[in-house]
């Protein structure tokens, strides 16, 4: 008997499995990780050149989303939360449908784009300290 999801649809359902899996292992290992109070990685391009990655924030982010605060999450980084829910959003859908929400292949476009949300992302995490400043010198 010939099942009736195609053989396609079965790779992409294992496939948005396998990503929804890691996101969960990342949380709980996060969740883990600030609950026994280790250490946190320094970032080394920050201590060589003196300014932000663009992942800086990431760790304080899983932190502020362990703690239940994704508002806080998203200030500090919002390209790698941003991310993350895609990948999130795209794992239930994949699973849920059998079909990736997007094409495997990438476009000119996309690339673009992708390029200039990397470049925002990383020049907000450089200037997310001046823009607390700021803030700071704005309220009463």
């Amino acid at each position: 008997m010939r099942s009736a999801v195609r053989r396609e649809d079965s790779g992409s359902r294992l496939a948005g499995l396998w990503v929804g899996g890691l996101l969960v292992a990342g949380a709980l290992l996060t969740a883990a990780w600030v609950r026994f109070g280790l250490p946190v990685p320094g970032c080394r391009f920050r201590e060589w050149t003196g300014l932000s990655c663009a992942t800086c924030g990431t760790t304080r982010m899983f932190q502020a989303l362990s703690a239940g605060d994704p508002v806080g999450a998203f200030v500090l980084n919002p390209l790698v939360f941003a991310a993350l829910a895609l990948l999130a959003v795209g794992s239930v859908v994949t699973v849920a449908t059998g079909r990736l929400p997007v094409h495997a292949r990438a476009g000119r476009l996309e690339l673009v784009a992708a390029a200039v949300l990397f470049i925002a992302g990383w020049a907000y995490q450089i200037w997310r300290p001046h823009l607390d400043d700021l803030g700071r010198g704005l309220s009463p």
